[in-house]
């Protein structure tokens, strides 16, 4: 089966940074739940949503006990349904019914914009068969998906940072910037695995 997404329109950081500001708009009291904002994103939710799940782990919040497991485990779910190449996200129904407001949706991407900025200089289509490859995406981010669950301070922010820079990879259908992150998963793993080692070298 081909898993490879069509391009999106346009400058792809333009393309991203847009289809998260829509996320916010409307009345700021506005109930919304997370499978209408799915629904919205259409085509793009699941790298999109991938970004979204990553990136509060990106902020001081990492450190309070717990905070990293609650995003990692929908992120596992998100990233599961990608390595099974199914081409459209399906959420359980318990995720799909939780809903925000649009004001704090709205005060969350803007937030996020700056770092998808720092991004948008080096976002260009390239190296399709890579940048096409839903299973890959799925299987990397799952694999680091399941090291956010971990309760090891500070270290959720370097499998988050991946996370973030496959799925940016994933949207603007740049197969370098997918290169880079499965690298730097390589690295993740061996550091979780130093931090384990010395873990258990303490208690022994």
């Amino acid at each position: 089966m081909n898993d490879t997404a069509a391009p999106l329109a346009g400058t792809p950081a333009d393309t991203i940074a847009e289809a998260l500001r829509q996320l916010g708009v409307g009345p700021p009291e506005e109930a919304v739940t997370i499978g209408q904002l799915v629904t919205q994103l259409d085509a793009r939710a699941q790298s999109l949503v991938l970004l979204l799940l990553a990136a509060p782990n990106l902020t001081p919040g990492p450190s309070m006990p717990g905070f990293s497991t609650v995003f990692g485990v929908p992120l596992c779910i998100v990233a599961f349904e990608m390595m099974l190449g199914r081409p459209h996200l399906r959420l359980p129904g318990f995720l799909a019914r939780r809903a925000y407001t649009r004001g704090r949706v709205a005060a969350f991407v803007a937030r996020l914009l700056p770092l998808l900025r720092r991004f948008e200089a080096v976002l260009k289509p390239r190296m399709p068969d890579l940048a096409g490859s839903r299973r890959l995406v799925g299987t990397v981010c799952f694999l680091l998906g399941v090291l956010l669950l971990f309760p090891v301070p500070v270290f959720s922010l370097l499998p988050a940072f991946v996370i973030v820079v496959v799925a940016l990879g994933r949207l603007a259908q740049d197969g370098l910037v997918i290169a880079v992150g499965l690298a730097l998963s390589v690295l993740t793993f061996a550091v979780f695995g130093a931090v384990v080692w010395l873990g258990i070298e303490a208690f022994t």
